[in-house]
Order: C-alpha cells, then structure tokens, then sequence
C-alpha cells in the first residue's frame, strides 16, 4: 500500500472528526468547571418538601413581605417549612432569590447554620429572636442583614423568586458578611445532600 496516499487518507480523516465535532458544539459554548448551583438544583431538586404558608408555590406573593419602600411593603419575613427526613443532614441554608434575567441572582435573604432539628422559620423571623438559635443571617444584596423582601424594577414584569432549602452534611459553613449565590455554592456545593424549592411571584 503506497505510504504516502495512508497518510492522506489519515489527515483527511482527522479534519472531518474535527469539523464534526465543531458542527456539533453550540456557538459560544464553554467547558464548564467546579460546582455549579443550577446543576446542584436540578440533581437534588426534589429531595425535600418545601412550602410557604404566605402564598402556594407559582403563587403570588402578598405586598405585606415586599421590601419596605414598595407601597404597603412591611418587609416581613416570609414563613417557611419544609420536610427532611435524611440522617445525613447536620444543617440547612435557606436562600431566597429574584430569578428574574435582570436580576442577575439577587440574594433577598441568606440564612446559614440552621440546626438539623429544624423544619421551619415562621413569619416574621428575621432579625428577631424568632430565628432559630444557632442560625445566621448574612448580608442580602440591598447591602442589608437579613431578609429583604420583593422590590422589582416597575414595569420590568414579573419577577420569579425561588425559596430553596439545602441540606447540608457540616453543622456550619464558614461564610460572613455579604456573599453572592455563586460564592455560597463555592462553599457548600460539595456538602449539598438534599434541596428543594418553592417559588412565588411579584411585580410593580
């Protein structure tokens, strides 16, 4: 067999493997790395049973729980429960966030170091004595400690916000002041056993 025509035929085999392989990645796609929360989400997502009490999840969620300078906006926590019963759990972080595209993940409340025997935060606990001993609160996107109700941009529609309880194999994270949802799955993607959601909407 000629030597010659074999390395051609190679070569030509080589370019179409690799046109191929471009014809089938997205434009623009990237190679993701590390843990990432929507992948923690949709692999855990049903894990537990998560429910609020102020609206049914793809509800509406009521003015009194919106951010204190939207009209009739009182700023109170909103009630949460859920339902675990996993023995791996030493904690749960409850996180809530604007999944709206111009939101950009903004963190309205971030609580960490729930103890495992908990199963709910009522109306109203944050900043209060209400809030489950051992629990903290960290720094909400308004640049404020604790919850931070709904306050969308008027007339940008309505706005998504997704209430999640992770469950988490470590009594604490060792997270303080103001952290972004992506710096919160930095920390605790790898402690993640158990999560779920509920989601209400708002609009101004």
């Amino acid at each position: 067999m000629n030597i010659r025509w074999c390395r051609a035929s190679l070569l030509g085999f080589i370019l179409i493997g690799a046109l191929f392989g471009a014809a089938c990645t997205r434009p623009g796609a990237v190679v993701e790395t590390g843990a990432q929360d929507d992948t923690a989400d949709s692999l855990r997502s049903d894990d537990l049973s998560v429910s609020s009490s102020a609206f049914l999840s793809g509800g509406q969620i009521p003015v009194d729980y919106a951010f204190g300078r939207v009209p009739d906006g009182q700023n109170r926590s909103l009630p949460l429960s859920w339902v675990s019963e996993d023995p791996q759990i030493q904690s749960f972080v409850v996180l809530l966030t604007d999944e709206h595209e111009i939101a950009q993940d903004f963190v309205h409340w971030l609580v960490v170091d729930i103890p495992s025997d908990v199963r709910s935060l009522v109306e109203g606990a944050s900043g209060t004595v209400a809030l489950p001993a051992g629990s903290r609160e960290l720094t909400n996107d308004y640049g404020l400690a604790g919850y931070g109700g709904p306050w969308p941009p008027a007339g940008s529609g309505r706005h998504e916000y997704r209430l999640t309880v992770y469950g988490l194999n470590t009594a604490t994270v060792v997270l303080t002041g103001q952290v972004s949802r992506a710096d919160l799955f930095e920390n605790i993607a790898s402690h993640i056993v158990a999560t779920g959601s509920t989601t209400g909407y708002f609009e101004l």
